[in-house]
């Protein structure tokens, strides 16, 4: 019990430093951001931070990282389709990334969103289902278009593509 209650405590920091971030982001470059104005915006500790990150990109990553896994539990929930171009699955795809528009935003303002492109790379081999066997530039296609999708700040509604 000891235990679970730690790790709820760490994700709650690692939620308050994304949020910290995002909004230190609205007035300034991640270069100009120290970690001492980071932890005190989330209300953390230096120690928490470093327990966590190894820099500020490392909270980006590990949110990308924690993002398509709740994508993956999502879809896995709603037994989506393994076919990665099933209307279902890009309905979902995008709608996920509406859901994290201010954290993508923030991705892009600070030059990380190739970030984004390697997170979707490596996570597409794991969905597609083994029998379409997607080559390597057809999960690059894929994730480009993801990418592409958000970079333009999202034109696309996600009910357009049903």
């Amino acid at each position: 019990m000891d235990a679970e209650r730690k790790n709820q405590a760490n994700k709650l920091a690692r939620e308050c430093m994304v949020t910290a971030l995002m909004l230190l982001l609205k007035e300034k470059p991640l270069s100009a951001i120290s970690i001492s104005e980071l932890t005190e915006k989330a209300g953390v500790s230096r120690m928490t931070y470093y327990r966590n990150y190894q820099s500020k990109e490392d909270i980006f990553s590990s949110f990308l990282e924690e993002a398509l896994t709740d994508y993956q539990r999502e879809a896995k929930e709603l037994s989506l389709d393994q076919h990665a171009y099933a209307s279902a699955n890009l309905f979902h795809c995008f709608s996920y990334f509406e859901k994290h528009k201010e954290f993508l935003d923030s991705l892009f303002k600070s030059g990380l969103g190739h970030l984004l492109l390697t997170a979707i790379s490596r996570y597409v081999p794991k969905r597609v289902n083994i029998l379409l066997r997607m080559t390597a530039y057809r999960i690059k296609v894929l994730a480009g278009q993801t990418l592409d999708y958000v970079r333009k700040k999202h034109h696309l509604r996600p009910c357009a593509i049903t």
